[in-house]
């Protein structure tokens, strides 16, 4: 009895041992494929010659944003400062491969002669929660097309003329204001002094009103 129950205590710790075994190759399997599929693209910029800001794994060049460390707009200016005497070079947005053009004459190219192929921007936008949203900024595609079909006639080179002497205008009333305010030691509203200079711009430059500065 006794060595029939130590035999079976054997095989009961050799079940055991193999389903350990098991469970540790089966991981160690998993988190290498895991591994490998996000940082599969990471040599993308590489194999193409083109200098990059090297990534971190789960998190590409934006670990400090994703940790609330820095901003968005700061990770973005620290991923240009980078790739500092370059005319362009990469990041990486968690594992998919980015371009940033640096050099000012192919941004001109990119954003007129080859704007055709560039017309999309990285942006997402959710216009059934945000409505406001539905702009030429956040638009893609078709949508976009038509969109900017329609505005384009609004901001001929003509009429962009005549609205800087009307957007200056709303400007030095907006200083006038600043300045009467700083010469009182009085406190400056920034948020209210920008949505009435943005107000004052678009009913001048739209529909030709004017409002008087203390208004």
């Amino acid at each position: 009895i006794y060595q029939s129950h130590l035999l079976l205590l054997k095989r009961k710790m050799f079940v055991s041992e193999s389903i350990l075994v098991d469970a540790v190759v089966a991981i160690s399997t998993l988190l290498g494929l895991l591994y490998f599929y996000l940082t599969s693209t990471f040599n993308y910029w590489k194999k193409k010659g083109v200098p990059y800001v090297k990534p971190t794994i789960f998190f590409g060049n934006f670990k400090e944003q994703f940790f609330l460390q820095k901003h968005f707009f700061y990770v973005m200016q620290d991923i240009y400062n980078n790739l500092n005497g370059e005319r362009f070079g990469g990041y990486f947005h968690s594992r998919t491969p980015v371009l940033m053009i640096r050099d000012p004459d192919l941004v001109q190219r990119i954003l007129i002669k080859d704007f055709s192929y560039f017309e999309n921007r990285d942006l997402v936008v959710d216009i059934k929660r945000d409505p406001l949203s539905e702009t030429l900024v956040g638009l893609k595609g078709r949508t976009w097309r038509n969109l900017r079909h329609k505005l384009t006639p609004t901001f001929t080179t003509g009429k962009l003329k005549g609205m800087i002497k009307q957007i200056c205008n709303s400007g030095e009333d907006l200083m006038n204001e600043i300045e009467k305010s700083t010469e009182n030691e009085l406190s400056v509203d920034t948020k209210k002094l920008g949505v009435k200079f943005s107000i004052d711009v678009i009913a001048s430059c739209a529909f030709g009103l004017q409002f008087k500065p203390d208004t």
